[in-house]
């Protein structure tokens, strides 16, 4: 999520992420075939990370580490896991596959057709409805839009 919400956040275009699609589609991949590049003893961010920067939290990678002895399913979690993420990443990014109608628009019409990389905007005003609702059950739509 670093290399989508990154400081350029704003101006990136989504319709300009296939490097990215394939580089998520590579890493799941290479987790697959040797979890050990981040379940090892001493696996690092520079190959159990996506990007190779440090953990983005740290803490939580750590913590799992000194519990995987007791989790003996933890390998075999984390590759089904990652089975079922890639085949849906892999559907959800087939439009910039090769041969695709990202992949194959120009830079003018990728710019032409800008499309903000996160839904952050959208997520925001989803967000406030549900808490309004939970909390104001009878509350009218008309009310909570005005």
């Amino acid at each position: 999520m670093r290399s989508v919400r990154g400081p350029s956040h704003d101006t990136t275009n989504l319709l300009d992420l296939g490097p990215l699609h394939d580089k998520v589609w590579e890493h799941c991949q290479n987790v697959i075939n040797n979890p050990d590049l981040v379940l090892a003893a001493d696996a690092s961010y520079e190959l159990g990370a996506l990007d190779g920067n440090v953990w983005d939290q740290p803490d939580i990678f750590y913590a799992v580490k000194r519990m995987a002895n007791g989790l003996p399913h933890l390998r075999e979690a984390l590759v089904v896991f990652l089975r079922g993420s890639l085949s849906t990443w892999v559907r959800f990014s087939a439009e910039f596959a090769p041969g695709g109608a990202i992949a194959n628009a120009t830079p003018q019409e990728c710019q032409a057709a800008f499309m903000r990389c996160t839904n952050d905007k959208n997520e925001g005003a989803l967000g406030s409805f549900r808490v309004n609702a939970r909390l104001r059950p009878r509350m009218s739509l008309q009310q909570h839009n005005s």
